[in-house]
Formats: C-alpha cells, sequence, structure tokens
C-alpha cells in the first residue's frame, strides 16, 4: 500500500512526546482592553491640555509682541503679501497706555517713602474673660463698701434694688475704665505687628514681587503674585538636648 508523502506520520514516541508538552496559555484579553483604554484616556487628556496651553502661550506672545511693538512673522508675511511688501509702521499706543496703567497702580499699592496698609485696633476692644470677672468682683466689693458707709453714717440699710442699681452703675464705670486701658494696649500690639509685618515683606522680598505683579497685570491677562514660599532648612541640634542623668 502506497503512504501519501504529503501526510505526516507519527510514532508512539512522537505522540508521548507531543501529549506531554504544556499547551499555550489563552491571554486574557481584558487586560489588554483595559490598559488600551487608559492609554488612550491618558492621550487624550494629554492632548487636550496641551492644545490649550499653546492657545494660552500664542495669546501670551502676542500681549509681549505688543506691549514690544513688534508683529509676528505671520503677520509680516501676510502685510508683506497684501501691501506689495511696502515699508510697515506700527504705532506703539499699547505701551503707551501699559505704562500709563502701570503707574497709577504702582502710586496706589507702592507709594514712595510709605506703606499703603496698616494696622487698627478695634474701635470696642473684646475683654478677656478674666477681665470682665475682675470688674464684676470689683464693683461688688466697691458697692459693699458704700452700703456699710451708708449703715455707719444712719442711712439705714440699702434694699436690694438699690445695692444692684449701685453695683451696676460702678460696674459700667469700672468697664468703661478697663476698655480704655486695653484700647491703649490693643493700640501698642497693633502698632508692634505692623513692625513685624513690614520686616516680613522686606524679608520676602515684596516690593520686588509687587513690582513685576504690576508689570504682569498690564501686559497680560491675567498675573500671579506668589507667596508666602516656607522653606525647610537643616539646624545643628546641639548634643546638650540629648544629655540625662542616667548612667550609661
Amino acid at each position: 500500500m502506497a503512504v501519501n508523502p504529503l501526510i505526516r506520520q507519527f510514532g508512539l514516541k512522537d505522540l508521548l512526546t507531543r501529549e506531554a508538552e504544556k499547551p499555550p496559555e489563552v491571554q486574557d484579553i481584558t487586560d489588554t482592553i483595559v490598559e488600551t483604554a487608559l492609554t488612550s484616556h491618558v492621550r487624550l487628556a494629554w492632548q487636550r491640555n496641551k492644545l490649550a496651553k499653546v492657545l494660552i502661550d500664542q495669546k501670551m506672545l502676542e500681549c509681549l509682541r505688543a506691549r514690544r511693538g513688534q508683529f509676528s512673522a505671520a503677520q509680516v508675511a501676510q502685510m508683506q503679501a497684501s501691501n506689495g511688501g511696502m515699508n510697515m509702521v506700527w504705532v506703539d499706543l499699547t505701551e503707551t497706555k501699559c505704562r500709563a496703567a502701570s503707574a497709577w497702580i504702582r502710586e496706589i499699592v507702592l507709594p514712595v517713602g510709605e506703606q499703603p496698609w496698616g494696622v487698627d485696633p478695634t474701635p470696642l476692644p473684646d475683654l478677656p474673660k478674666e477681665l470682665k470677672n475682675g470688674v464684676i468682683n470689683k464693683a461688688l466689693t466697691q458697692a459693699q463698701a458704700v452700703m456699710t458707709q451708708a449703715q455707719q453714717a444712719g442711712g439705714g440699710v440699702m434694699s436690694k434694688d438699690e445695692f444692684r442699681s449701685l453695683a451696676s452703675e460702678l460696674g459700667d464705670k469700672l468697664r468703661d475704665e478697663a476698655e480704655k486701658a486695653y484700647a491703649k494696649v490693643a493700640e501698642k500690639r497693633a502698632e508692634r505687628m505692623e513692625r513685624v509685618i513690614a520686616d516680613r515683606l522686606v524679608q520676602g522680598n515684596y516690593q520686588e514681587a509687587m513690582d513685576g505683579f504690576v508689570e504682569d497685570f498690564v501686559t497680560y491677562p491675567a498675573a500671579i503674585l506668589k507667596g508666602p514660599i516656607y522653606q525647610r532648612h537643616k539646624r545643628a541640634i546641639s548634643a546638650a538636648l540629648f544629655k540625662t542623668d542616667e548612667p550609661a
């Protein structure tokens, strides 16, 4: 019987070897689908944000060119094509308006020789609880002393309403005196706080930052004044802080 040479023949050993081989694993396409969807979302978000940034950059470049009195390359090519390559004239009105606006704003936020801000205490200071209790106790003590003096002078015994009215009158007087004294203390605290704020503004280069902010504000559609910025610095800790009285 003739054997077809196109038909592959296996012996017993070949069959056993093929059966012993591990079948190929079926790849789960779920992870591939999730990864593809996530990649597509990230790529789309990146392209969208990049386009938004490009539009903002173009707008800011237009504002900067207008401030400097310059045409863009596209504008130059368009005007040269439209007027036959004749000389182009730029009327620099933007720079004039920006300088005027900058001077007006600086006159308000950066006046020469003075500061445009201040710290004032509240007109009616809120007395601390301890001071309020002290005023009440002192008013009662003074009212009792007046009542005792009246009895010793033969004025008779003071009624509860009279005593309450006297204590209230003395309390109002003492409270007014306490508020005046506390207002003076608040004024001194406000003056000290002004000096602290002014010192921190100098250390933080507020003058230079505000000057740059004003220039950006009159040039671009928006401006940002960033700060304060806190920084951490390494400091050497004295070994005496770790000394103990316990024996080693």
